[in-house]
């Protein structure tokens, strides 16, 4: 091979060296760049709309079948949308704060979303759920506890109602007293549905009869708030001076609570035959 031969092909590799190194350079700025334009696309990307905050609804669980509640947004907005109970999103403000009320609900679990939108965006939704109750509480039964006939300085019920109730005190009840000379009610104990009554005999005759009466005076409700219904104020399983045995439950022959008058060695009471 002669000079100029050798020349030119030492030439003809410098070019073919230079060009693949070119084109690497290419690549790796292609990827440069593209990288340098996604961060810059992710760097000025619109921030995504927070969900709405709701500020005002009804109470959980509630006797009310009027839902309101007000609602807003930490970023700017151009409306509000609303969903109850699983329909369609539809406008429902276009104002920080926004309100909206739902007359006429049925007793019964409800649940209300709300959506931010501001131009092209829709937040996700916050949502409120909360229970219908307009069913009042009633008494289950009232049953004596302990034996009878009995000469016990005290006696006690037990008070069931049909679901858990607050407000139950001492106000609620009173005796129905025969023949004992000042019973009274000490002590009102229990959570939920049921409750324990227990008033002392503190008789001075022989025998007595003592009933428990429930009254409704406004102060017994369940957590929605409904007051205590009409199935109340009636005497239920007597302590009675009624020699019979007694039979379980409203209107049954009585039983018998005997007592003798205590000595001056003891406190102690008999029962009677």
């Amino acid at each position: 091979m002669d000079s100029r031969t050798e020349r030119e092909a030492i030439r003809m590799r410098r070019f073919k060296t230079a060009a693949r190194t070119t084109k690497a350079f290419v690549v790796l700025l292609a990827v440069l760049a593209l990288g340098l334009f996604g961060v810059g696309m992710f760097a000025f990307a619109a921030p995504s709309l927070p969900a709405p905050t709701i500020s005002a609804h009804p109470a959980n669980p509630t006797n009310v079948t009027t839902a309101t509640f007000t609602y807003t947004d930490s970023s700017s907005i151009s409306s509000f949308q609303c969903s109850i109970d699983g329909s369609g999103f539809s406008l429902c403000g276009t104002t920080r704060p926004s309100t909206k009320s739902y007359p006429g609900l049925a007793p019964g679990a409800h649940q209300l979303q709300v959506k931010a939108v501001s131009g092209s965006q829709t937040s996700s939704p916050t949502s409120y759920s909360w229970t219908i109750d307009t069913t009042a509480p009633s008494v289950v039964s009232i049953n004596r506890v302990g034996a009878t006939p009995t000469n016990a300085s005290s006696v006690s019920w037990t008070v069931t109602l049909n679901e858990s109730v607050q407000g139950v005190d001492a106000s609620d009840f009173y005796l129905v007293n025969s023949g004992l000379t000042s019973p009274s009610i000490t002590a009102v104990g229990g959570t939920g549905s049921t409750y324990t009554v227990t008033a002392n005999t503190d008789g001075t005759v022989p025998s007595g009869s003592l009933g428990l009466n429930l009254q409704n005076n406004g102060s017994i409700h369940d957590p929605a708030g409904n007051v205590l219904g009409s199935s109340n104020g009636r005497t239920r399983n007597p302590v009675s001076s009624s020699s019979a045995r007694a039979r379980m439950g409203p209107g049954s022959p009585a039983p018998a609570l005997s007592r003798t008058p205590p000595t001056a060695a003891t406190t102690a009471c008999t029962s009677s035959p």
